[in-house]
């Protein structure tokens, strides 16, 4: 007798979809908040034991905890419509704990997020750069050499993009998709696409020119570089030199000119000066430590930072901080103005634990992510908005501790 083969693959579907609600972030938080809700719908109706929900691992309690963090400072907290707002943002850090459980993480094809999740990047700068050549092409018809493309590259990508998403996320999930396309590069085989895939991306990231993104590219640029020439074939290796020599050769107004405005950005924000300027990132931390001083405990609550910092910035007559209602771009110094020392001391720690247990269990691809998101916090508010706060926790608790020796599914479901 045959095996009946099944006609769908729930493991390789709820994969896809999760993967989906990922990249959605990039076009529409309603759209990625749909393929959450109907990634809920299929881990519900597949496994339907309600003991597999409670089972999490440690790393889930510790987000729980954050998000009771998030829950009782209701207390001290004036503005409840903003505090609303900002639990439902934040309702990730126990969503995915309860649908990415130990158990449940083993029904979730890893290799094949990471997979579509490079691809998904990759399409998505393809179709960018493509609408900045068309663009080239039909304004300036009469212009036609290379040279003068590359050096309007920079003034045309900043004008034209197929999503609105703001670029230090952006250069965060390309990052994060050249991680991925570096840890499933193989000896021949796929390599050459996989390699293209990954200097695209990496130009793209370069595109962006974000100062903190701008050092994290150069150091993982090498690493994609030294894993292609230690796992491709020699054929490979002469195509990619090529092609790298190419695009440095064009592309050298473009990396000059980000260069530039990194070197020119980082010399004037430490650069002395009389009083503080909106224009320095370093200057709004002042601010936000003096708030912080004022506030050690408990912090101002979730919903009052914002009113807070506005209230400084119109002491200190940052006007363009006011009426762009810029936050503290700090996500550390942020944690700890909401929540309080402990509330800091919280998120240090958690985003430390992960670092050091992807080391221990040898996931180095998770590590250099987790890294690029501790080093990233320093200059945004990652973990504040949908955009920052579903990839941190969706990676974070689908691929901590994957080597957790637990019983199979289908052994679980056999002993009840």
């Amino acid at each position: 007798m045959t095996a009946k083969i099944p006609l769908l693959n729930y493991d390789k579907i709820r994969t896809l979809v999760l993967c989906s609600a990922f990249l959605a972030l990039l076009f529409s938080l309603t759209a990625s908040s749909l393929f959450i809700i109907i990634f809920i719908v299929l881990t519900v109706w597949e496994f339907r034991d309600p003991k597999i929900y409670i089972q999490q691992n440690k790393l889930g309690w510790l987000f729980f905890l954050i998000f009771i963090f998030h829950l009782i400072s209701v207390f001290w907290t004036e503005d409840m419509h903003r505090y609303v707002q900002f639990i439902e943002r934040n309702l990730s850090w126990v969503l995915f704990p309860a649908l990415l459980s130990n158990k449940l993480k083993e029904s979730i094809d890893l290799k094949l997020f990471k997979k579509v999740f490079f691809i998904g990047l990759v399409i998505f700068a393809l179709i960018n750069e493509l609408i900045i050549v068309y663009d080239f092409i039909t304004t300036t018809v009469h212009e036609k050499t290379v040279r003068l493309f590359f050096s309007r590259y920079y003034q045309l990508s900043n004008s034209i993009r197929i999503s609105d998403i703001h670029y230090p996320y952006l250069s965060l999930y390309n990052t994060i998709a050249i991680i991925f396309g570096i840890s499933i590069i193989k000896r021949k085989g796929r390599s050459f696409w996989i390699a293209i895939g990954l200097l695209l991306l990496l130009f793209y990231n370069f595109q962006l020119g974000s100062r903190v993104f701008f050092v994290i590219n150069f150091i993982i640029f090498f690493y994609a570089c030294v894993i292609i020439f230690l796992k491709g074939d020699k054929y490979l290796r002469i195509f990619l030199l090529c092609i790298l020599a190419g695009i440095l050769w064009y592309a050298k107004p473009v990396l000059a000119h980000s260069y530039a405005r990194f070197v020119s950005r980082l010399e004037a924000t430490y650069a002395p000066r009389n009083s503080l300027s909106e224009f320095y990132r370093p200057d709004r931390w002042k601010i936000c430590v003096e708030l912080i001083k004022d506030n050690l405990l408990i912090g101002l609550g979730p919903a009052d930072v914002e009113k807070s910092l506005q209230a400084k910035y119109i002491e200190n007559n940052f006007t363009i901080s006011v009426s762009e209602k810029y936050n503290s771009h700090n996500q550390y110094l942020d944690y700890t103005l909401r929540f309080g020392i402990f509330g800091g001391l919280l998120l240090i720690t958690t985003v430390g634990l992960l670092c050091i247990n992807a080391f221990l269990n040898k996931e180095y691809d998770m590590m250099a992510i987790f890294l690029v998101f501790a080093i990233a916090m320093m200059t945004e508010n990652y973990l504040s908005v949908q955009r920052g706060i579903v990839p941190f926790c969706m990676l974070a608790l689908l691929f901590h501790n994957k080597y957790v020796k637990n019983k199979p599914l289908e052994r679980l479901y056999n002993n009840n």
